[in-house]
């Protein structure tokens, strides 16, 4: 039974590491067309509402790349049990020999889920906050055009 527990646990673990990865390169996909949607945005500065400052427009997708760098910058917290060190100072006394007992691999395959459950949710939950404001940021600019359309049928 405990090689079956082990087994489940590998693929756990299989599964968070992949959805981290899928979460980071979804990141820089947004970060790289947010960059474009910024220049796009600027050369066409003399085109929008005096009443709207550019600086104003801009501050949306900059602060969803802020938010987005944050979301792919490599974190890691402590989780107790699970002897993943990211430290100055590792020495040979950080790396105990792995358990021999199959109930002590299967916990500390357990602390590795946990580990990695964490670090998903953190990296999904910037993403969401991230989206929403690039959402607001292109609603803004489909009124911006829409209502400079209609502003341009009228003249």
């Amino acid at each position: 039974m405990t090689d079956a527990k082990i087994k489940y646990f590998e693929q756990l673990i299989a599964t968070y590491t992949d959805n981290i990865r899928a979460s980071d390169f979804k990141s820089n996909i947004l970060i790289f067309f947010l960059s474009i949607s910024i220049s796009a945005v600027t050369s066409f500065r003399a085109e929008l509402p005096r009443f709207l400052p550019i600086l104003l427009l801009l501050t949306l997708p900059l602060c969803s790349i802020i938010i987005l760098i944050t979301a792919i910058y490599p974190r890691f917290r402590a989780v107790s049990g699970f002897s993943f060190h990211v430290k100055s100072s590792v020495g040979l006394n950080d790396f105990l020999d792995p358990p021999e007992d199959d109930e002590a691999i299967v916990l500390q395959l357990r602390y590795r889920c946990v580990a990695l459950a964490d670090i998903l949710y953190r990296k999904i939950a910037l993403f969401k906050v991230s989206m929403v404001i690039c959402l607001i940021y292109l609603v803004t600019l489909l009124l911006l055009a829409v209502c400079g359309g209609v502003f341009a049928l009228f003249r």
